[in-house]
């Protein structure tokens, strides 16, 4: 089964974490054995208008926004990068949003936070307001209602981030964090979040024809629900004031930015993944679709639009120019963007920070969209049982994880962290390059240290019993064949020639990262084995 897993992932342009990194030290890789989970946190109130606080949005009352942060067991560094998580779930209750996540508990949450933590970043996943009328038969309701769900996560987002730069200034900095290195990381409906949180700047914005209902009213009623930025509002607090809501960073996995029209030259750069045959989240222009109900509600751009246009405003140059991933992560993106997808057959240079997932069409009428999750079925039932007892609702856990099942039908906690190792791989370099973090000068081209490709040249490629390393010029001085999980399967050092071949007797068929050194550089390339 592991063999079969690891050809799908293969096909899929999946690789472990230990082969992805070619530098080494805290960020970039885990050096930390253990995590400190400290759950529970509360970091602002504000009116909900869902359970458990009240089930009536005419009348909402206030309550509390929790957290989990994650820090690296034993570390004594003061000033860390902080991540904030936004997990997904339609902005709906978990299991009533039809979905068996939904929570800042969800396995991919955990799993993503724990890693950030072990390479010595802070992460704090975060509960954010939920709440909207999907159920609706009219679609001016359903557009309405899910636009302020998401207005007021945004709201969440910045109360959070005000809230850890507050705790670094008045009380003593007790998470240990930098306030002026702050990604915000959003999966799925996160994913929404994150990226109107980076663009999203002017009332204006929310002025477009598409934003108004049918009697000429905006959806989102600012003197009501409080203003871009956090402040005012009838039912809306402002927690924290005092303290800016910026970040550096944003980073989606698998949602979509409210309008085109948002993004402009000075937002933060993006790097985002996302299945181009997505169907809930488009992948370029189109038009959300939830879950839920299947029903249609608002159109919006997919990652590819928001990449694409980031990087024609210049707001991706950070982790794009002058920087070279040596990589097999980055090496799979580019090879994907430029591949003869109908969605894709890109310029790679022209999409920086974009990481297309290719994934088989399934029984259901929309391709995979979110490999990287999983779920434990008798946790989904046994959970969805006593919310019926508690609540009286008459919820069908059995039915949530088949449904979800099929539109993830090779679902496992295996396949779930080889795909997050992809994600971390191919997003946490950008991360460092972008917030200067220790050792972000290494990505960057030098005249000894450019392109592999142009260092040396592997011959054949796909190869068979055996290939060669041959320098472009100077001498190869050793050289690490890995396979996809990171192990090392052949080395050699103190080489000192022009070119050496290398067997391949007793290696599988599949894909490996060639690392060498030569007398002008270092570098890593991909090798085929058939």
């Amino acid at each position: 089964m592991k063999k079969q897993l690891h050809k799908i992932l293969l096909a899929a342009g999946i690789f472990s974490l230990q082969a992805g990194i070619a530098q080494t030290g805290r960020y970039f890789e885990e050096i930390f054995a253990n995590v400190d989970k400290q759950s529970n946190i509360v970091y602002g109130t504000n009116f909900y208008f869902t359970p458990p606080v009240t089930v009536d949005p005419t009348n909402p009352q206030q309550g509390p926004l929790p957290m989990d942060v994650y820090t690296p067991a034993g570390d004594t560094a003061s000033k860390r990068p902080l991540v904030i998580y936004l997990h997904t779930g339609n902005f709906l209750p978990q299991y009533f949003n039809q979905g068996t996540g939904g929570s800042r508990n969800d396995s991919t949450a955990v799993e993503i936070c724990n890693r950030f933590a072990r390479r010595g970043f802070v992460s704090a996943a975060i509960s954010y307001r939920l709440g909207w009328d999907p159920l609706n038969s009219s679609a001016d309701v359903r557009r309405g209602t899910l636009l302020n769900a998401v207005y007021r996560a945004i709201h969440d987002a910045q109360t959070a981030v005000r809230f850890f730069k507050k705790s670094a200034v008045e009380n003593g900095n007790p998470y240990g964090i930098d306030t002026n290195r702050i990604v915000l990381f959003g999966q799925g409906s996160g994913g929404y979040i994150s990226l109107a949180y980076n663009s999203l700047d002017s009332i204006e914005e929310l002025q477009i024809e598409k934003f108004v209902d049918q009697a000429g009213n905006l959806y989102v009623n600012t003197a009501l629900v409080g203003n871009i930025d956090g402040t005012g509002g009838i039912v809306n607090n402002y927690n924290h004031a005092g303290y800016t809501n910026e970040v550096s960073m944003v980073v989606n996995l698998g949602g979509a930015l409210g309008d085109s029209s948002w993004l402009d030259a000075g937002d933060n750069p993006v790097v985002s993944f996302h299945c181009p045959n997505d169907g809930f989240a488009p992948f370029e222009n189109g038009i959300v679709i939830v879950p839920t109900t299947g029903e249609t509600v608002v159109p919006v751009s997919g990652s590819k639009y928001v990449i694409g246009k980031s990087n024609a405003f210049g707001n991706q140059e950070s982790i794009s120019s002058g920087v070279y991933y040596g990589d097999p992560f980055t090496q799979a993106a580019r090879q994907r963007l430029a591949s003869n997808h109908p969605l894709l057959n890109l310029n790679p240079d022209e999409y920086e920070g974009l990481y297309p997932f290719l994934r088989p069409q399934i029984a259901a009428p929309f391709q995979e969209s979110s490999p990287w999750e999983w779920w434990d079925s008798t946790t989904v039932v046994n959970t969805v049982a006593a919310i019926n007892a508690a609540t009286g609702s008459s919820l069908n856990g059995v039915g949530i994880h088949l449904n979800n099942l099929a539109l993830n039908p090779t679902m496992s906690a295996e396949k779930g962290r080889t795909y997050i190792d992809t994600i971390m791989g191919f997003s946490v370099p950008r991360m460092i390059r972008v917030l200067e973090l220790p050792g972000f000068e290494s990505l960057s081209i030098h005249e000894s240290n450019h392109q592999s490709t142009n260092l040396v040249r592997l011959f054949p490629n796909p190869a068979s019993e055996l290939f060669s390393i041959a320098a472009s010029k100077g001498t190869i001085s050793s050289y690490q064949v890995m396979d996809i999980t990171g192990k090392i399967v052949r080395t050699e050092n103190g080489i000192k020639q022009n070119t050496v071949q290398v067997a391949t007797d007793g290696l599988a068929a599949g894909m490996y990262l060639v690392r060498f050194e030569t007398t002008e550089g270092t570098g890593a390339a991909n090798l085929i084995l058939e």
